[in-house]
């Protein structure tokens, strides 16, 4: 039965929230809601239909870009393009593809910013690997839950945070130990280790030798 347009609005704004919370099955949820519910409120007028839908999809751009997503494409393309809409589920599906080009923009700056976030990361280990780093430590420093952020990190380097810090201490365990004189124990705690047998059993399990049997072997070598 025909209805007030102002039955519209709370169902525009769970399009919007349903979007930019990436939850695509209560976003499809909402879109379906709001679609069946145009045609009796607008009672087969086709430019309230058309006005109706595209409040909603820049309602759903504003907070997009509310959240720093920028978004491409004019809305004037779009209103014109729903204007020469044959019929309503023409202009359904038009609002529909509106709203997936738009979620492919989030999802592109979604992603961008997680290489960002992740290079950052990656350029503060390399910086402060000699340190006491740990995942509350990078958390903090792109702004992040300590607890997502264990997953986030395997997720975006396939490896845990861990095991990470580990090789690129051990890369510089070995590139002192084979350009200068540092002891074992000097080289383990120039790199981070605090525990000189933990550093022993990192590196062989590296390297396949503690670090003064690849010394040895290393200097045999290269005299011969």
């Amino acid at each position: 039965a025909p209805a007030d347009t102002a039955a519209l609005h709370p169902l525009q704004e769970a399009v919007a929230a349903g979007f930019v919370e990436t939850d695509r099955e209560i976003f499809n949820r909402a879109v379906e809601n709001l679609l069946a519910a145009v045609p009796p409120i607008t009672d087969g007028r086709a430019d309230a239909a058309v006005y109706h839908l595209l409040v909603c999809r820049r309602m759903v751009q504003a907070r997009l870009e509310r959240s720093g997503v920028q978004c491409a494409g004019g809305s004037n393309d779009l209103l014109d393009a729903a204007r020469e809409t044959a019929d309503y589920p023409a202009l359904e599906a038009l609002f529909k593809k509106s709203l997936e080009e738009l979620y492919g923009q989030m999802a592109g700056q979604v992603k961008k910013n997680e290489h960002k976030d992740i290079q950052k990361v990656t350029d503060y280990i390399a910086a402060h690997y000699c340190e006491n780093l740990t995942l509350e430590v990078l958390a903090k420093h792109i702004h992040m839950n300590p607890f997502y952020f264990s997953s986030y990190f395997k997720k975006q380097l396939g490896q845990n945070f861990k095991d990470y810090l580990n090789r690129v201490r051990m890369e510089h365990a070995l590139e002192l130990l084979l350009n200068s004189d540092k002891r074992s124990y000097e080289i383990a705690e120039e790199v981070g280790f605090k525990d000189y047998r933990y550093f022993n059993e990192v590196f062989s399990r590296y390297y396949g030798k503690t670090p003064a049997a690849y010394r040895k072997s290393f200097k045999e070598q290269n005299n011969g």
